[in-house]
């Protein structure tokens, strides 16, 4: 075998848990599976929530790559029920050959509760070597927990916008009702020097 399984999920899951952002997350991601596998590179497509294509959102040090992908699940072959990570030769021609140019020979789906999250793109291996069967499975069980990742991140960032906007909307209500206090007496003064 040429991993620990066992090693390699729990080193990559005890470097994502240290993240809070989603950017984090998403530089982690990036590391950790560039380093698992011996990357060159690795670049990262997330879909948006209108469900359009999906978006280009990180890729350190790589040149221009395509602003947007439509890959959906139909792309990803399921074993055993859950989508795999599968080589970039294999997805539909346009894609494929803008990928090839951009020298990303693997794609990972990142699915969380049974939605396509976006795609996790990698490059050859350092070593020149062909991704095998036992690479793909490990990346996508590393795309799973990367996914879950991602999903726990970009929740807890909305959550924490809609927690800063509910305390600015309190604080703009308790402003306004002194504006308007303020506004009452002065009425009433004006009034009252009449």
């Amino acid at each position: 075998d040429r991993h620990d399984y066992r090693q390699q999920w729990r080193s990559f899951t005890a470097s994502l848990a240290t993240r809070v952002t989603l950017e984090g997350v998403i530089g982690q991601v990036l590391r950790g599976v560039r380093e698992a596998l011996g990357a060159t590179r690795a670049a990262l497509y997330l879909a948006d929530e209108a469900g359009g294509p999906l978006a280009f959102t990180a890729a350190p040090g790589l040149g221009p790559l395509p602003q947007s992908l439509a890959i959906g699940l139909e792309h990803f072959p399921a074993r055993q029920g859950a989508p795999e990570a599968v080589v970039t030769e294999d997805l539909p021609g346009a894609e494929a050959a803008a990928l090839a140019e951009a020298r990303l020979v693997v794609a990972v789906p990142l699915l969380s509760q049974g939605r396509l999250l976006g795609v996790l793109l990698l490059g050859p291996e350092r070593t020149q070597a062909a991704y095998t069967q036992e690479d793909l499975d490990l990346l996508t069980t590393l795309g799973e927990q990367a996914a879950s990742a991602i999903a726990t991140a970009g929740l807890s960032e909305r959550l924490a916008q809609a927690s800063a906007f509910e305390a600015f909307h309190r604080l703009s209500s308790f402003v306004v009702h002194d504006l308007k206090n303020g506004v009452s007496a002065l009425s009433l003064l004006t009034q009252n020097a009449r």
